[in-house]
C-alpha cells in the first residue's frame, strides 16, 4: 500500500491541477484514494466510477487493442474538471484535473503510468 501511496505522489507532482487520484485493480476495486483538492467526491461514488471504468478499460478496450495498440487514456470532459482513465499494467487509475491541465502534462501522466 505504501507503494501506492507513493504512485498519488509522483502523479501530484506532475502538475498542480491534478486534484484526485483513485488507483483501482481489474474488478473496480479501489485499492488507494489520494486527494489534494478541497472537496472530494462519496466514497460510494468512487466505488461506482472506479468498477464502471475497470470494466470499460479491462474489458471492451482490451479486446480492441490488436487494432489500435495499448490504451495511452481515455478522459471524460467536465463543465468543472477533467477525468483521466489511465491503465497500469493490473491497475486502473483515475485522475481527477482542472479543465486548464495542459497537454504535456496528460503526456506526463502517460509516461509514469506507462513506467509503473
Amino acid at each position: 500500500m505504501e507503494r501506492l501511496k507513493e504512485v498519488c505522489e509522483e502523479l501530484f507532482k506532475v502538475h498542480d491541477d491534478i486534484r484526485h487520484v483513485v488507483i483501482a485493480d481489474k474488478e473496480g476495486s479501489v485499492l488507494k484514494v489520494c486527494s489534494r483538492a478541497k472537496h472530494t467526491w462519496p466514497n460510494s461514488l468512487i466505488q461506482e466510477t472506479a468498477g464502471v471504468a475497470a470494466a470499460i478499460v479491462f474489458g471492451v478496450f482490451e479486446k480492441t487493442k490488436e487494432y489500435g495498440g495499448d490504451i495511452k487514456h481515455i478522459m471524460v470532459s467536465y463543465e468543472r474538471m477533467k477525468l483521466f482513465l489511465l491503465q497500469a499494467k493490473d491497475k486502473l487509475l483515475l485522475v481527477s484535473a482542472r479543465r486548464t491541465l495542459p497537454l504535456d502534462a496528460v503526456e506526463a501522466m502517460e509516461r509514469l503510468v506507462k513506467s509503473l
